[in-house]
């Protein structure tokens, strides 16, 4: 008996996660779902060694937006394919051509039809170039409203997923050790994580990190 595909879905709207599991389990028996209503949650999952061979993910999400997801994903060297889907509708931010420069794999509006999904869902799993993926991703300007791409292509952050936390807590104006005290680790820690994402964003302070943060979408 041949392996099942594991397909993940990302969507902090649990209703929408089942639907979309439901209709994976349809198309094939040998097509496995697994939900999350946080980007943090997959990204801890794919951390701890599961593998998927496709990701589903919303855009707009509280916390890590479908954005940051991809550009850790990336920047970490994974390259399953990312399906982005999402109600956003301005102009022409969200275009597929964008999106691939971002690092997803293809778009899908929610209003569209389950044999639409479908037939995305299967022309990502038979893709045969992923290892040889090696592109470098724009960024969006402005993520909160998602109306501008850069036309020129930056690199993405490389954040691991235990920098990101550190980086989400730290947003919320969170102390050092409040931060160590809620992921059980040391101060020490936490400021060794702060200083890599200082270093990677070009920036030497808590106020600066956020900002850049928030600038590129990753919060």
């Amino acid at each position: 008996m041949s392996n099942p595909v594991t397909i993940a879905v990302v969507d902090d709207h649990e209703l929408f996660v089942e639907g979309v599991c439901n209709l994976i389990k349809q198309i094939s028996p040998s097509y496995e779902a697994k939900g999350f209503t946080t980007a943090e949650d997959l990204l801890k999952s794919v951390n701890s060694g599961n593998p998927y061979q496709l990701i589903i993910t919303d855009m707009a999400m509280k916390g890590i937006n479908g954005l940051a997801l991809i550009a850790a994903l990336r920047a970490n060297q994974v390259k399953t394919p990312v399906i982005v889907m999402s109600g956003v509708v301005e102009n022409h931010s969200l275009s597929e051509e964008n999106l691939l420069k971002m690092g997803a794999h293809a778009f899908v509006h929610k209003t569209a039809g389950s044999d639409k999904l479908r037939a995305v869902i299967i022309q990502a799993l038979d893709r045969d170039d992923l290892e040889d993926d090696d592109r470098t991703y724009a960024v969006p300007q402005h993520p909160s409203t998602i109306n501008e791409i850069k036309p020129s292509k930056i690199e993405l952050p490389s954040l691991g997923m235990r920098q990101l936390e550190v980086l989400k807590l730290t947003s919320s104006g969170m102390s050092n050790q409040d931060i160590a005290d809620a992921l059980s680790i040391s101060q020490n820690t936490v400021k060794s994580h702060l200083q890599t994402v200082y270093a990677e964003f070009g920036v030497n302070n808590r106020t600066a990190c956020v900002n850049r943060a928030r600038e590129l979408g990753i919060i």
